[in-house]
């Protein structure tokens, strides 16, 4: 050990004894520099670059301090802010709280004062209003702000505007949970995040756009077939099992995340009406849902109703999907319901995707012209900013895979938290019938929560709330529609989200579109009959009611704003038998007559009143006749006409009789189109139906405005068709046509030539003529044109082409260079004749120039 520490010694002794002899050295060279420079002249140079660089290396040095001290200032500033912002936060919130106590302290002394018991259930009451489609205006009390309303899909994550926590915060937080008097746990509120329910799923679009077709599609039942033409008129709802819902969506299960696990129970389908009209309706229907499917005819695109549901859905911030319906339809679509539509589609040919190509591109203009930007499922660049849109066939079944995949995704992943299942009852009738068997029954839509047989519950009523004792608990057949099935399921109990029929008692004058409440006590009896009557007062106080009018019973809400929404005339519910009746109009008042006199009077009352409906309506002197069964019917089938641009020249109301056909044969004389009766909703006499065959008059019947409309477009159409091919001989389109003088192959009868189309179109059999010399020579009829070798029906302006003309005439043949030459025009040779019937039979084939040269010939050949 000593000798090791020996050798360090020695060796650190030798290093030491090399640095003093380098030291020594360094220094002697040193020396003699400076001794050979002080023997010569000094390098300024070198000198003043030593000197820069010290410089450089002292303001370097003073920055880098003056760096370091500004650092130090902004850290301290800082601090002393955070500091004082702290201490004004504390300040805030200590006035805060005095301030509150204050308020509440004076809400107790005034007796306004809510507890914590009492908001929640206002916050309850706020639910049910909502889920019967019920706005209620903020409050206006000093407790407008403790009492929030809930906020539907907001699933985006709120940022902490402040991230200092402090003993104070937690606090006050305390505080404001402990300030009431009562501090009660909510046990029926509990939020179950593992276990989602059903979502609720509204199908919603325009008047036979395919809504309830995709519904029988699902349950494959033909529930449409019972509908008043097609179009649903209440509210329906389906239980759709999980089975179906894996067998239908086995060939797009990769739409579907988490391996395509399904983590819903099944899904709860409402149809809503497509009726205008029923507006109120299908608002009520979709404050029921979670997700709606917007369906959109891909032959239509955005129509009235349908723009009416994207604005409801965007009002109520409920998500949707678009079913692109009835892709069908495309020309030469060939359907495959095994597959997923997108594959489908790649499978079409090329003409096939063209047109589904176009009409999708229009569609989506149409959406961007609704401030919405749409997408197909499968090309959607962001779910959250772009609508999903799904190709469908609610006939040949083709996308409806994809279409229920995309709504179990969208259920399962943007929609988790809010149909999160809870046992807070949420439950609202749809419906009362009276069942053979059962007595009277309701319809529920159960979203939330349980009910049992034996729960005593609160239902509206005419006469105010109805407490009684649920009986029986029926639930129909899988994929079967509430209203539609007569096969139920007896059940003990039911759990949300489903549809249930409730039998009970005393429920023959309960309402629908109310909510239903469970009760566990008397004092929950009081406080939902109070709630009950609250809610009806508040409806039936929204209406806007004159001083003087009708009185209307209706027996749900909805369809009593439907009846107020059309401002239909009536009575209360009285059913008249009597004689004569027959004949009997509806929509016209009754009077009752206690004398002679009083029965002339109201006789003439009635022919007046009658006389002055009839002559306010304005009516054109050419065009249909209608009939309808009431002066409702009446005025709301003109009005459609007038949407449709379908001129009407004479009205009735009642059965058509021999007197209607004959006001209708007037119209024999200006057009045949217009002698055509349009009879809504009434019975054709058999002496009207004869005299209208001799007549010649067309009577066309239905039950169903939309479709009577469209049957008499179809028959227009068709007649324009036939006059179309009858005088399409007669007819001459305009046409100016310069010849070219370098392609002249025939200068003699038939002439060939080729000519450039200044102006107009030609078709083949146009006259033609030409002006040489102010002279006009009627030159014959094209017989053919071609282009690049290939014939022509037609070509247009700018096109130049090569016609053959051949002479009609046994005059002498006219010749190129000898009776016109290249300077010379060539035109259409037009008449009166040919020009009124153009204007009859093909005006749409005429673009506006077109019209301009037609004026310009008519000035050209001297036509009146």
């Amino acid at each position: 050990m000593s000798n090791k520490n020996t050798k360090m010694s020695l060796s650190k002794a030798t290093n030491v004894a090399e640095e003093i002899n380098n030291i020594d050295t360094t220094e002697k060279k040193t020396n003699d520099r400076i001794s050979a420079k002080k023997k010569n002249v000094p390098n300024s140079k070198i000198l003043n670059l030593i000197k820069e660089q010290q410089q450089a290396r002292r303001d370097a040095e003073l920055k880098a301090d003056e760096e370091a001290k500004e650092n130090q200032r902004l850290q301290e500033e800082s601090e002393r802010k955070q500091q004082e912002e702290f201490v004004l936060l504390e300040k805030k919130r200590e006035k805060k709280r005095e301030a509150k106590k204050k308020r509440i302290q004076r809400q107790k002394q005034e007796g306004l004062y809510l507890t914590k018991e009492q908001r929640e259930k206002h916050h309850r009451a706020q639910i049910q209003f909502e889920s019967i489609g019920i706005h209620v205006p903020p409050r206006t009390n000093a407790q407008q702000s403790d009492i929030q309303k809930r906020i539907l899909y907001n699933d985006f994550q709120k940022t902490n505007l402040s991230s200092i926590t402090t003993p104070s915060t937690e606090d006050e937080d305390s505080w404001d949970e402990n300030s009431d008097e009562e501090n009660i746990c909510n046990e029926d509120s509990v939020q179950t995040k593992d276990i989602l329910r059903a979502p609720v799923i509204c199908v919603l679009g325009h008047v036979d756009a395919g809504k309830t077709t995709i519904l029988d599609n699902l349950r494959r039942t033909h529930v449409q077939d019972n509908e008043a033409g097609g179009i649903t008129q209440q509210m329906g709802a389906t239980n759709v099992p999980l089975d179906t819902i894996v067998e239908r969506t086995k060939m797009s299960r990769k739409l579907i995340s988490r391996q395509g696990d399904f983590m819903i129970p099944g899904l709860l389908i409402i149809d809503t009406p497509g009726h205008a009209i029923f507006q109120n309706l299908r608002s009520r229907g979709s404050s029921l849902c979670d997700l709606a499917i917007l369906v959109v005819d891909i032959m239509n695109g955005l129509q009235a109703q349908t723009i009416e549901s994207i604005r409801l859905l965007i009002d109520r911030q409920t998500p949707f999907i678009i079913a692109l319906n009835k892709i069908d339809l495309l020309y030469g679509w060939k359907s495959n319901k095994e597959k997923d539509v997108e594959s489908v589609l790649e499978e079409q040919d090329s003409f096939t995707q063209n047109h589904f190509e176009k009409r999708y591109d229009e569609i989506i203009v149409q959406f961007a012209k609704q401030g919405l930007n749409v997408a197909l499922y499968y090309k959607n660049p962001n779910p959250n900013e772009y609508y999903s849109m799904v190709p469908t066939s609610a006939r040949s079944g083709d996308g409806m895979g994809s279409l229920i995949a995309m709504i179990i995704e969208t259920s399962q992943t943007n929609l988790a938290k809010h149909i999160s299942y809870t046992n807070e009852l949420q439950a609202t009738v749809m419906e009362v019938k009276a069942i053979h068997g059962l007595g009277t029954t309701i319809d529920v839509a159960l979203i939330n929560g349980c009910l049992s047989v034996g729960d005593k519950i609160i239902v509206g009523g005419q006469e105010g709330p109805i407490v009684t004792q649920i009986r029986r608990l029926l639930i129909p057949e899988s994929n079967q529609e509430l209203r539609d099935t007569n096969q139920y399921e007896n059940k003990d109990k039911v759990m949300g989200t489903c549809v249930v029929k409730i039998a009970a008692r005393d429920l023959e004058k309960s309402l629908a579109g109310l909510p239903l409440f469970i009760a566990r006590n008397h004092d929950e009896i009081d406080y939902f009959k109070n709630e009950i009557e609250l809610i009806l007062t508040t409806v039936l106080n929204s209406f806007k009611l004159k001083d003087n009018g009708v009185y209307i019973q209706a027996s749900t809400l909805g369809s009593l704003e439907a009846f107020l929404e059309l401002k239909v005339m009536g009575t209360c519910v009285v059913k008249i038998a009597a004689r004569d009746l027959e004949k009997s109009l509806a929509g016209l008042p009754l009077f009752i007559a206690r004398t002679h006199d009083e029965i002339d009077y109201f006789k003439n009352e009635i022919e007046l009143i009658l006389t002055t409906v009839l002559n306010s309506f304005k009516l054109k002197d050419n065009g249909v006749y209608i009939q309808a069964s009431t002066l409702g019917s009446l005025e709301a089938f003109l009005e459609l006409l007038k949407i449709q641009k379908i001129p009407c020249s004479g009205v009735n109301i009642g059965p058509v009789h021999r007197k209607d056909v004959l006001r209708a044969s007037t119209q024999l004389e200006n057009d045949i189109k217009w002698a055509t009766i349009l009879a809504f909703d009434v019975k054709i006499e058999r002496d009207a139906q004869d005299y209208a065959k001799t007549m010649g008059v067309k009577i066309f019947q239905n039950d169903e405005i939309y479709n009577l409309c469209s049957m008499f477009v179809a028959y227009q159409n068709q007649l324009i068709k036939e006059n179309q091919d009858k005088y399409r001989h007669l007819a001459v389109f305009p046409c100016k046509l310069k010849i070219l003088p370098q392609n002249i192959f025939n200068s003699r009868d038939p002439i060939i030539c080729g000519v450039r189309i200044e102006d107009g179109f030609i078709k083949i059999g146009t006259p033609i003529c030409v002006l040489s010399k102010d002279i006009c020579i009627d030159l014959g009829r094209i017989a053919s044109i071609e282009m690049n070798h290939k014939s022509l029906d037609i070509a247009r302006k700018g096109s130049e082409v090569c016609i053959k003309i051949v002479s009609t005439t046994n005059d002498t043949a006219k010749m190129y260079g000898r009776h016109f030459d290249k300077d010379d025009i060539l035109m259409s040779k037009i008449s009166r004749e040919s020009i009124d019937i153009v204007k009859a039979y093909f005006r749409d084939e005429l673009q506006t120039s077109d019209w301009g040269l037609i004026i310009e010939l008519k000035k050209i050949f001297n036509i009146v």
